[in-house]
Formats: C-alpha cells, structure tokens, sequence
C-alpha cells in the first residue's frame, strides 16, 4: 500500500473529466459489464438485471432512478465525502477545509473550469505566502 502526505488536495474529476475506474480486488475476475458513468446513455439494456451503483454524487442518484424505471433491480452503494470536502455555493464552491479544493464541478464548462483552477491557485499561493510572512519574524529573532 502506498500512502501520500500532501498539504493540498485538489480534485479535479469534474464535468469534462474522463472516467476513472479504481483497481478493485477482485474487478478483474468480475464477469458482468462495468460502467463509468460518463459512459452510461440508458438503463433500457438493464431490465430485470442486477446493477450495483457506486457513486457519491448527483451522476449516481440519476443512474439509479434511470434503471429502475427500465426494471433492472439495483443496489446503490454511497461513498461518504469527507467533511472537509468543499460544500460553499458558487462562486465559492471549489474551497474546503484543510487545503481541500474541487475543480470543474460547477457546471460551467471550461471556463468555469479554468476560473476554478485560478481561483484554487491563487488560494493555495496566499496561504504560502501568509505563512512565509509568519515565518519571517521569528527567523529574525534566531
């Protein structure tokens, strides 16, 4: 297992991102059709098939009610976002706790991507440099 230690985190997995499916034990010996959701275009191909969904956002919910009004049987499983994950309304929406920051999820296409990712650098620049400037007197005083 290997572990990373960042002061930031940027997630950056939003509306014009590709699909990410994680290596899972046991995915590659799983027999049924794995799906991103960037991929899905209808549950009709899904009637009286079991589905799980595994997401943690609006994508999923979707998904979910799509199948089943196409009579597939699914499962949902939610995946709970951390509490330091942004939760601000735009245009705001892309700061969270602790050095956490989303990008491209407000649905403004890429220039809202592009505002996000500034507006995230800038962010993460002032918090250096603030912390540059409390350093400062005390290596004064050395």
């Amino acid at each position: 297992m290997e572990v990373y230690i960042a002061e930031f985190l940027v997630v950056a997995s939003g509306e014009n991102s590709q699909g990410f499916i994680p290596t899972l034990p046991g995915l590659d010996t799983f027999l049924g059709k794995i799906v991103h959701a960037n991929e899905y275009k209808s549950g009709s191909s899904y009637q009286d098939k079991e589905v799980l969904v595994v997401d943690c956002g609006n994508s999923s919910m979707k998904i979910s009610y799509d199948l089943s009004n196409f009579g597939a049987h699914t499962d949902y499983q939610f995946i709970v976002k951390s509490d330091r994950m942004p939760r601000n309304d735009y245009p705001n929406h892309w700061k969270g706790q602790c050095g956490v920051y989303c990008a491209g999820l407000s649905h403004r296409g890429l220039l809202g991507i592009f505002d996000d990712a500034r507006a995230i650098a800038n962010d993460i620049s002032k918090v250096i440099q603030d912390r540059k400037k409390e350093a400062l007197p005390m290596l004064h005083n050395v």
